[in-house]
């Protein structure tokens, strides 16, 4: 009798652990966060940039689809590595970071196939929202070094500039653009556990 008393205690204490796990808010961690983009260039190369101030928030569940996601990027935290076309990319031409100064996304939509999550929501690019689908491979939850669960995502996205609105749009004399319309965006950030 008393096995099996001890037996229920444990078995109940594991069912509570479980549901601690299927719902939890992660802070993302920006000094582990790497947003960047990749744009063709005169139709022969690539041009990077990045973002250095990103900030973000996760509900996770052990139920995709009751997890959601928003992050918030500072338009005028871009870098190209070059002064000239940072100041460039950032102005009304592009971005547009006076007027604009966040870009952000909110999920709509998570579900899961094997590792990767499927995450639909609304992504605002200068003052103009698209609903798009973003796949991530995901690792995680998992506990960190010092204490809290982490959390990663990483994952690909093209887009069409013109449609969120950056205007520039000149093409050289062989009709090739002077700066790709289509936009991948690459993305590699690690969620922390909110201890509240």
């Amino acid at each position: 009798m008393r096995r099996l008393l001890i037996a229920g205690i444990v078995a109940l204490l594991a069912v509570g652990s479980t549901t601690n796990l299927q719902a939890q808010s992660f802070k993302l961690d920006s000094s582990h966060a790497q947003v960047g983009f990749r744009v063709q260039h005169f139709g022969v190369s690539y041009l990077r940039g990045w973002f250095g101030d990103v900030t973000g928030t996760l509900e996770f569940s052990e139920d995709p689809s009751e997890m959601s996601v928003e992050v918030v990027i500072q338009s005028a935290s871009l870098s190209t590595s070059f002064p000239t076309r940072t100041e460039h990319a950032l102005s009304d031409n592009f971005l547009g970071a006076e007027e604009f100064p966040e870009i952000t996304f909110k999920s709509t939509r998570i579900s899961k196939k094997d590792d990767t999550l499927i995450v639909t929501g609304d992504l605002t690019i200068r003052g103009t929202t698209k609903q798009v689908t973003f796949p991530f491979t995901t690792l995680g939850p998992r506990p960190g070094p010092f204490g809290n669960t982490r959390f990663g995502a990483t994952g690909t996205l093209e887009i069409d500039r013109l449609e969120f609105g950056l205007p520039f749009n000149r093409n050289m004399e062989d009709g090739v653009p002077m700066v790709g319309v289509t936009v991948e965006i690459d993305l590699s950030v690690e969620f922390i556990q909110d201890k509240k």
